[in-house]
């Protein structure tokens, strides 16, 4: 919200955690930010000229929901962008399947990891119509906050080094712009 807020658009947030809402105000004192629920959008229909949804749909009880919702805030010709994790990424399937004989889990409640053509599948069945496509690897460090993290997790250098390597379907996430139908 902040980024887009700098950009001159005036930027809502939502989030179910209230403890995140918080740092959301703190970080961005003039953002519209509110806790609520993914599947039950606070907001009226087509109100939005972009909707975002950046890593967390794959945690909702109900995804199709959650984008239906964001579909019915969206105004006509409006974008979506989601941020989607896949289910086989090249790198985790070598480093933990193969080498431990477990996939990867990050112990959330509900946590879902699914291919390109299973995302795809939702949000066609969800009425969105996908423009682009991106595969996302993780990035070489930006900053000294990113040294310090790869610092701590110095064999995760291997995921952006890979990065150019990686074909779409074996991506550590992908990115969708999305239109209404």
């Amino acid at each position: 919200v902040a980024w887009a807020q700098r950009r001159g658009l005036a930027g809502h947030g939502l989030d179910f955690s209230a403890t995140a809402i918080r740092t959301a105000n703190h970080i961005s004192p003039a953002s519209a930010v509110l806790v609520g629920n993914g599947e039950a959008l606070p907001f009226a229909d087509g109100v939005f000229d972009f909707v975002t949804n950046l890593g967390s749909l794959e945690h909702f009880d109900d995804p199709g929901l959650g984008l239906r919702e964001m579909k019915r805030v969206l105004r006509p010709g409006g974008q979506l962008g989601l941020l989607l994790p896949n289910s086989y990424y090249l790198l985790d399937i070598v480093w933990h399947v193969w080498r431990r004989g477990y996939p990867v889990s990050h112990s959330q409640t509900i946590e879902r990891f699914a291919t390109a053509g299973q995302w795809r599948d939702l949000i066609h069945n969800s009425g969105l119509r996908i423009v682009s496509a991106y595969k996302y690897n993780l990035c070489l460090p930006q900053t000294f906050h990113d040294l310090g993290w790869y610092g701590r997790h110095p064999r995760k250098l291997a995921f952006p080094l890979m990065a150019p390597l990686t074909p779409f379907n074996l991506s550590y996430s992908f990115f969708f712009v999305c239109t209404h139908v």
